[in-house]
């Protein structure tokens, strides 16, 4: 039963991560092919900036949660665990 849910839940859910990952949170595509520097630029400025350790812990963190349910794939789709 537990994998027959998981199954189904895991597709809506890499939909949205998808989403988040390349249009959510104020992102949008340009008509023109342009390769961007701007988000090499924004990293080194916050590895470089004096930033808080719960600011740093919290985004290390909350990466680690959202991408647990894939580490079930294998356990729900024997198939993928070669």
């Amino acid at each position: 039963m537990l994998k027959k849910i998981y199954k189904i839940i895991i597709v809506p859910y890499s939909l949205l991560l998808l989403y988040l990952m390349f249009l959510g949170m104020g992102r949008f595509q340009y008509e023109e092919n342009l390769i961007t520097v701007e988000p090499v630029f924004s990293t080194v400025k916050f590895i470089q900036g004096p930033h808080k350790t719960v600011d740093i812990v919290t985004i290390v963190l909350g990466n680690i949660i959202m991408f647990i349910p894939f580490g079930f794939l294998g356990w729900m789709i024997p198939e993928l665990k070669n």
